[in-house]
């Protein structure tokens, strides 16, 4: 069993810029356990969350509201979990245990949480929403490409099944979110 705890040491940044080699770092490095690990990682991204809605909403930052918020949108951060959940599961030889496979793959939430906190300045100058939906272009397509080589490096997955698996995650990804939008949008019409 391992008890030594190695930081993370900016693998997140890492990961944008040399994923494959970073990956293999990250293999090759042994961290205490990945569930505390997976754990961090979904507080960052629930922290990155709630302090970008409250942020847009209200131009500022209260430690209250911030985590009002947190707890509100925590729902992003869990289906980022059972997706990540499902995709490491989905291969069956794979060379990491499932705890270790989804923190590795959490890790790859980077251009999301660049994109969320980059996008309130858009909204505090009250950007068009061309520009708002223009700024996903290229998280989408660098995402995939992160977890492209999650699946490479980490899964052990051919290329046919990295691509296959990078499309079908992430397609599911961004419908749930047009599906949570669609719905946000639809209540606050009915209700506002």
């Amino acid at each position: 069993m391992i008890t030594d705890v190695q930081p993370v040491n900016g693998a997140g940044l890492r990961l944008l810029f040399a994923p494959a080699r970073t990956y293999r770092e990250l293999l090759a490095t042994a961290t205490g356990s990945p569930w505390w690990g997976s754990a961090r990682r979904l507080l960052l991204i629930s922290l990155v969350i709630g302090t970008s809605v409250t942020m847009a909403a209200t131009a500022s930052v209260h430690a209250g509201d911030v985590l009002a918020m947190t707890f509100w949108w925590s729902i992003a951060p869990l289906i980022q979990l059972l997706a990540a959940v499902v995709l490491v599961r989905s291969v069956r030889n794979r060379p990491v245990p499932t705890s270790r496979g989804v923190e590795l793959m959490l890790a790859a939430h980077m251009p999301w949480s660049l994109w969320l906190l980059g996008i309130v300045p858009l909204i505090a100058l009250d950007a068009r929403r061309a520009i708002l939906i223009g700024s996903l272009l290229p998280v989408i397509p660098w995402r995939m490409v992160l977890l492209y080589h999650f699946c490479r490096t980490v899964l052990a997955c051919s290329r046919t099944g990295s691509v296959a698996r990078t499309v079908l995650h992430q397609s599911v990804i961004v419908a749930v979110i047009l599906a949570y939008v669609a719905w946000g949008v639809a209540y606050s019409a009915r209700t506002g």
